[in-house]
């Protein structure tokens, strides 16, 4: 009897193991390689996506991002300085032009310096980094949601920030 629980008990503990599907959860969502890339979502689908606008792109304030400190003494890897962020829950974001049955939602919005290259010196580490505002948005397209190719706009307000972006949306089967 313990063998018979024993062989059941491995495949449940495997499958609880499995890694998460991309985009199917806020916290490991699919990444755009540009804020220009195309979102693709299926009728009936829920994606999380995440974009990475340039600071300049969305009109933060240069000074926003002084409170985005780096951490020399923290390291991601062998020798990488960790990108750190700091929460923009005041960014709030309204979208625009959307196809027939499909909704984008902000869900999580950040200040980033995103760290593109780190090197150590003798007596410092130099570090290359944008500046980034990295959001997290929920695209849903209802069962029944328009079939092609669309331009959405983002408008972004909030602490200074008025702009608007496109977002190409793309419900495809």
């Amino acid at each position: 009897m313990k063998k018979l629980l024993f062989t059941l008990a491995i495949p449940a503990l495997l499958a609880s193991c499995a890694p998460a599907v991309v985009g199917a959860q806020s916290y490991n969502p699919v990444a755009l390689e540009t804020p220009l890339s195309v979102v693709r979502v299926a009728p009936g689908q829920s994606l999380f996506v995440q974009i990475k606008y340039p600071r300049n792109m969305l009109g933060v304030p240069e000074s926003l991002f002084d409170a985005v400190v780096i951490n020399f003494a923290q390291r991601a890897g062998v020798g990488d300085v960790a990108s750190p962020e700091n929460r923009a829950d005041w960014l709030k974001m309204t979208a625009s032009d959307l196809p027939k049955g499909v909704n984008v939602e902000l869900i999580q919005a950040g200040l980033m310096k995103d760290i593109r290259r780190t090197r150590d010196k003798t007596d410092s580490v130099e570090v290359s980094f944008s500046e980034v505002v990295r959001v997290v948005l929920k695209v849903t397209a209802q069962p029944d949601a328009e079939l092609g190719l669309n331009l959405a706009e983002l408008n972004f307000t909030g602490n200074g920030v008025d702009d608007s972006e496109m977002l190409s949306l793309s419900v495809e089967k």
